[in-house]
């Protein structure tokens, strides 16, 4: 995917963003998280964006993205909160005042480094359940 390039210019920039459910409320399952996962990619295609890794527990979520230089990473995470807490509202009944704890953690991601963090974006579940988390990428409450 060519995000951005120009005669002069040329970017490849990767963030690790990480959010949580209002009050670490645990109401994300696994088929609710495949479906925001769907419509992150949806959303994030419309913005100029790429979602390469995205994943969760209960009560948070990661996802990686790769995003033109244009886009403000505030932005970014505004618009993508903002849908995925639309189709929470519109798909799930029993959540119809779901909503996302204020802020979020970003973190620049190196080329070399993608691999390492998309598996681990990809394994959220069994990172959580083994003790074996990133303690610098994981958000406090």
């Amino acid at each position: 995917m060519k995000l951005f390039a120009t005669k002069h210019s040329h970017a490849k920039l990767y963030v690790h963003v990480v959010w949580a459910t209002k009050e670490r409320a645990p109401l994300l399952s696994r088929t609710l998280l495949f479906q925001l996962s769907e419509q992150a990619i949806g959303t994030s295609r419309k913005l100029g964006a790429a979602v390469l890794a995205f994943g969760g527990v209960s009560d948070h979520i990661h996802v990686l993205l790769r995003y033109r230089p244009d886009l403000s990473i505030s932005n970014l995470v505004r618009r993508l909160k903002a849908a995925l807490t639309r189709t929470i509202r519109r798909d799930v009944p029993s959540l119809p005042d779901f909503a996302w704890q204020t802020g979020y953690g970003a973190f620049s991601v190196s080329s070399s480094d993608l691999d390492r963090v998309v598996a681990y974006i990809s394994k959220q579940e069994h990172h959580h359940a083994a003790g074996t988390i990133w303690p610098d990428v994981e958000i406090e409450d």
